[in-house]
């Protein structure tokens, strides 16, 4: 008797979490489109990477894209050798 309550209320809870995802969706804001003439707020995307080599040499970096022209505004690449950053032990 108790193990078919349980599963009962499982089951009804379950239901009605999934009926207000559903219902939050449904009411979820269309996506947002570029507007032909709109001003350079939100222009440039920077993007940053790491890289571990698993070795003696760690390599980070970044860029800058225009997303109006498609073109790379600026950009950079580091190198860090084994135990630059490394935090001292007390």
């Amino acid at each position: 008797m108790k193990s078919t309550v349980v599963t009962t209320f499982g089951l009804w809870a379950i239901a009605v979490l999934l009926f207000f995802n559903l219902f939050v969706f449904l009411l979820e804001a269309n996506t947002a489109s570029a507007q032909k003439g709109a001003s350079a707020i939100g222009r440039y995307q920077v993007s940053s990477w790491a890289l571990s080599t698993g070795g003696t040499s760690h390599y980070t970096g970044y860029y800058v894209i225009d997303t109006t022209t498609g073109r790379i505004t600026d950009k950079a690449t580091e190198v860090h050798k084994q135990g630059e950053f490394d935090v001292p032990q007390n």
